[in-house]
């Protein structure tokens, strides 16, 4: 019996705390309903940008691969067969005109040019001596002729004397014809003693070294390769079903990742002959100067084919969320954030959209930053 009165006190008392309790717990939950209904009316944001999505007609390119080759290419050549003592660049190098790149053995010309300035002094002995004897010859003449005017000296003794002077005027000619010969040998022979040393023809780059010192070098053997400098061009093979889209005076988009440089450049060459194996063509056109350009250097070219028509939006309208891109819409004055597929851009501050959107879609263009997900727009929104 005490224990059944003291399980019924506990019971009273739990129900006693139970109603002393039902106020408070009915305030409560009227203050969360009050909560709930101001969470569920969405935040107004303002100060944004909504403008309708574009339907435009933008181009249709292709993308090929293109390489940047040297528009000019000296190559460095022997003249003379000889072995090369130094060669004093390497590839990669920068050179200047005039800058001497390889010597090569000129002993032997040497010596040959010392030959000819011996035989070239000899004829000068003799042009010496040729130009002695028609002095003497010319003054006997003209002493002759006096003496034949005063009949002193017979017809045949004054012919004698003026053979003797024409003797004298052909020996000068053939000697000052000898001295040229002369000169000329010596000339040529320096010529040749110049060719062992090969100068730059031009600033450029060092692309190709192909001999080494203790070498022989022979006539019309190529020893190194420059390209000028300020001088590139790009070479893309091109599609045969791509002739009609690219001519001379045409421009391709050209980017070198490795240089930096984006932009159109000039078609300048098509050569028209396909290849037979791949049947393409090759396009070259024209680059600007560049320090940063380089032979070899890969280039990426897009070859516009037609039109078509695209979405596109501001790139102000473009929010990143994560890995992922997305635009603000705006339907029935409230903003609903929605994923997109972005292509490439068509113009200044524009992209095209690939998917996710429809044309004539209102979307926020400015201020995209601060729009909010199910947030109203403000009635400053435009």
């Amino acid at each position: 019996m005490k224990t059944r009165r003291f399980g019924m006190t506990r019971r009273a008392a739990a129900l006693a705390a139970l109603v002393a309790f039902a106020p408070l717990l009915a305030g409560c939950g009227s203050g969360n309903h009050e909560a709930d209904r101001t969470a569920a009316e969405p935040a107004a944001v303002s100060g944004l940008t909504v403008a309708a999505a574009g339907l435009e007609r933008i181009p249709v390119s292709r993308e090929l691969a293109g390489t940047v080759q040297a528009s000019t290419v000296s190559q460095v050549a022997a003249r003379v067969m000889a072995q090369v003592l130094t060669v004093s660049v390497r590839e990669g190098d920068r050179v200047a005109k005039g800058q001497l790149l390889v010597t090569l053995d000129g002993r032997e010309l040497a010596a040959k040019g010392r030959q000819a300035e011996s035989a070239l002094r000899q004829a000068e002995a003799g042009k010496r001596q040729a130009e002695s004897q028609l002095e003497l010859a010319a003054t006997t003449l003209a002493r002759f002729e006096k003496l034949l005017a005063e009949r002193a000296v017979s017809r045949q003794e004054f012919d004698q004397v003026a053979a003797q002077e024409r003797m004298a005027r052909a020996g000068v000619a053939q000697a000052e014809s000898a001295v040229a010969q002369a000169a000329g040998a010596v000339e040529e022979a320096a010529t040749w003693l110049g060719f062992t040393e090969l100068r730059a023809s031009a600033s450029g780059r060092v692309s190709a070294r192909r001999i080494e010192p203790g070498s022989m070098a022979a006539p019309g053997m190529p020893l190194l390769a420059i390209e000028h400098e300020g001088s590139y061009r790009v070479e893309v093979p091109v599609d045969s079903s791509l002739a009609g889209s690219v001519a001379r005076g045409s421009s391709l988009a050209v980017r070198i990742e490795a240089a930096g440089f984006e932009a159109p450049v000039p078609v300048t060459e098509v050569v028209s002959a396909a290849d037979p194996v791949s049947r393409t063509f090759v396009v070259k056109a024209a680059l600007p100067a560049s320090p940063r350009l380089a032979s070899g250097q890969y280039a990426q070219v897009r070859v516009t084919v037609g039109e078509r028509e695209a979405v596109v939006v501001p790139d102000t309208a473009l929010v990143r969320r994560g890995q992922l891109d997305g635009v603000y819409v705006e339907s029935g004055g409230k903003l609903a954030f929605r994923i997109v597929q972005p292509g490439q851009p068509v113009g200044v501050g524009v992209r095209e959209i690939l998917s996710g959107l429809t044309a004539g879609e209102r979307i926020v263009v400015a201020g995209a930053d601060r729009a909010v997900d199910g947030a109203r727009l403000a009635a400053d929104g435009s």
